[in-house]
């Protein structure tokens, strides 16, 4: 009898975490590529160390783990920033540092780029277990609610919205949990993991929460205001500066050849396009015997919502290809949401409302149609697993002349001729440089843009006589010469150094000394 006990609650174990283990080892074998080169390559953008979203992330990861808690090193690092003119504040380049302020000091001991790509794919493991415990809570069976995640696991746009180094614009299990909690009855946890996910990335946040209020509108929701007072408060002195023009029509939205047909090729797009087509059967849930239609609507209903979303301004077949302006394209033309650059974020959203559709209706079906989902996501896993380009080198271009600048300068012109790119080199070398973050607007009482236009006169081959006189004066002393993107004029850019500075005094570095007067 008590062995029988002891089977009992053994399989009843059993039952409720084989689906866990499932999807951990689905996402382990679709990734074993990228996990099999975690210390020699990058788990990021293909052009990673020419990427502003990855090279922000790696710059406030750094800076922030560098002497201590970041408050104070963030700050220092901001003075090194636009010298001499005075970096803006934080607010102004990335609004949503959180990740770097907290795990920065923690990871500062490990290893790049093992910390870096562990922490991607954890955050991408967390976003479909959340998701299938959303499903679950949504009243699926556990074979359907795997199924239906497996399906969601094999959307190219969702991992790469994690891997391309948007390291919380891309986390959504946040908001996931809440909509768990919420179906649980537990509306106030509710409230704060929407909290958090909007200090993830604010416009995840708010939808999440509008799509919390449809589907289960309750008091405690009111928590995720509170938890985000004190983001906006922090925003609050810089938010006109934030915003910026509405998206380009197609620019960063999902089309309808991604949505559909893409996955098969047809059209071609980039994995960054492509969805899970399949998901799509979850539409026909309302349709379905021995469901309440109500709350099926209101499932499909959102869904549509956030697809509509994900869409963008224009809805497009590809990229460039406009069928007609979006019902939502009032949304993004709106002087609080110009900013969300990115529809394409909320295609994570739509994913998991589909999923529960999806769920639903194999619960309806007889028991073999399960199986179809999840050979289909067997068979698409190699898709999936082309969304993260591993091969990327994990040292940034001109590493070795950083690392000499950091013993031997004392302030650096990085002639990037780029907006960003210089911050790649920015945490190793520690200089004070002529271009960081942003390049700030002309001004009277700015000098670094005019300077920087000078200096990119060197890029266009253009000798430029006294400018090194004056970086001089200025406390910069060496120029930085670097081959990040290709250059049909890079020998007569180094031909002009050589003319009006000497030769390098390491390779892609020349001094600023006597010889620059």
């Amino acid at each position: 009898m008590q062995l029988g006990m002891r089977q009992l609650v053994t399989r009843r174990r059993w039952d409720a975490w084989w689906p866990t283990i499932a999807v951990v080892v689905f996402v382990l074998w679709t990734l074993r590529s990228a996990i099999g080169e975690f210390d020699a390559g990058i788990w990021g953008p293909e052009n990673a160390w020419t990427n502003r979203d990855f090279l922000g992330a790696w710059w406030l990861f750094l800076v922030s783990g560098d002497g201590g808690w970041p408050w104070d090193a963030t700050g220092q690092a901001l003075a090194k920033q636009n010298w001499p003119d005075a970096s803006l504040p934080i607010q102004h380049h990335i609004p949503n540092p959180f990740d770097g302020w907290i795990l920065g000091p923690l990871v500062e001991g490990m290893g790049f780029p093992l910390w870096w790509n562990g922490m991607q794919l954890f955050h991408h493991m967390a976003n479909l277990l959340a998701l299938m415990m959303f499903i679950r809570s949504a009243g699926a069976s556990r074979t359907s609610a795997l199924a239906a995640t497996l399906l969601a696991a094999t959307c190219p746009v969702l991992l790469h919205e994690v891997a391309g180094g948007r390291t919380l614009s891309g986390v959504v299990w946040p908001g996931l949990l809440s909509w768990m909690l919420l179906l649980r009855g537990r509306d106030r946890w509710a409230g704060v993991c929407i909290g958090l996910q909007g200090l993830c990335y604010i416009y995840t946040g708010l939808l999440f929460g509008l799509v919390a209020l449809i589907l289960r509108p309750r008091r405690g929701l009111a928590l995720a205001g509170l938890l985000m007072l004190p983001y906006l408060w922090w925003l609050a002195p810089v938010w006109d500066s934030l915003r910026m023009d509405a998206p380009d029509a197609g620019h960063s939205s999902v089309p309808l050849g991604g949505l559909l047909g893409g996955w098969w090729g047809r059209p071609q797009m980039p994995e960054r396009f492509l969805f899970q087509p399949l998901l799509l059967a979850g539409l026909a849930l309302p349709g379905m015997s021995s469901i309440n239609r109500r709350q099926a609507w209101i499932w499909v209903g959102c869904a549509l919502l956030c697809l509509m979303v994900a869409m963008g301004p224009e809805i497009q077949w590809v990229k460039g290809s406009p069928l007609c302006p979006s019902p939502l394209a009032w949304i993004f033309t709106g002087p609080e949401m110009a900013r969300m650059h990115h529809p394409l974020r909320a295609v994570w959203l739509a994913a998991a409302l589909l999923a529960v559709c999806v769920a639903l209706v194999l619960d309806r079906l007889p028991i073999q149609w399960v199986w179809v989902p999840l050979i289909v996501a067997v068979l698409s896993s190699s898709r999936q697993e082309a969304a993260v380009p591993y091969g990327v080198p994990a040292e940034p271009p001109g590493l070795m002349a950083a690392e000499w600048l950091a013993e031997n300068g004392t302030g650096v012109v990085d002639l990037t001729g780029w907006e960003g790119d210089a911050l790649a080199l920015a945490p190793v070398h520690g200089l004070p440089m002529l271009e960081g973050l942003r390049k700030l607007n002309d001004g009277p009482e700015r000098l670094g843009p005019s300077l920087r236009k000078r200096a990119d006169g060197w890029l266009l081959g253009n000798s430029q006589p006294g400018l090194g006189q004056e970086l001089r004066s200025l406390g910069f002393s060496h120029v930085l010469v670097v081959e990040r993107r290709e250059h049909d004029e890079w020998a007569r850019i180094e031909a002009v150094l050589h003319s009006d500075l000497g030769p390098p005094v390491f390779p892609g570095v020349y001094a600023l000394d006597e010889r620059s007067q």
